[in-house]
């Protein structure tokens, strides 16, 4: 294997150890749509990301209240901008489902938050995490300009 592809196989190999989500009690594996196209703007990976921030910003206020901003109580969180092969963005995460709800309403409560930010599309898929799977579809290298800056680090929240 020539030196650049064995670097990126230890990379991709180093980031899902990294990413290992085995303390998770209960995750969501989530793929969320993005219009291509607001206002005659095209979509970016940095408009991506900002999109995300906000919905992420929404959603830990209906679930903590105050404590997402008075003491930064956040949901772990690993998405990953992608596009396919038309260029079409999305993100997959995976998202911990909290203690205290079911995947129904908490699925339920990501779409709403999702639908009201400015690039949020209303297709969504939501899946419950059954093993390690999910991180290794997360950690594939195709469809992705670059695979360590596909995950959102900015975004990520694994603590």
């Amino acid at each position: 294997m020539p030196r650049d592809e064995m670097n990126q196989y230890e990379l991709r190999i180093a980031t899902k150890d990294f990413l290992n989500t085995a303390s998770w009690e209960r995750s969501i594996a989530c793929t969320l749509t993005l219009k291509q196209r607001v206002d005659n703007q095209k979509i970016d990976t940095e408009i991506a990301s900002r999109n995300f921030r906000h919905f992420l910003n929404r959603l830990n206020r209906k679930l903590y209240g105050n404590a997402a901003d008075r003491y930064s109580k956040r949901i772990r969180v690993i998405p990953v901008i992608e596009h396919d092969e038309f260029h079409r963005f999305h993100i997959h995460l995976q998202i911990e489902l909290p203690r205290d709800w079911e995947f129904e309403s908490f699925t339920q409560l990501i779409r709403s938050q999702w639908e009201k930010t400015r690039w949020g599309y209303h297709y969504t898929h939501f899946e419950l995490v059954r093993d390690r799977g999910w991180i290794s579809y997360l950690t594939k290298p195709n469809q992705k300009r670059e695979f360590d800056l596909s995950i959102d680090w900015m975004n990520s929240q694994l603590t």
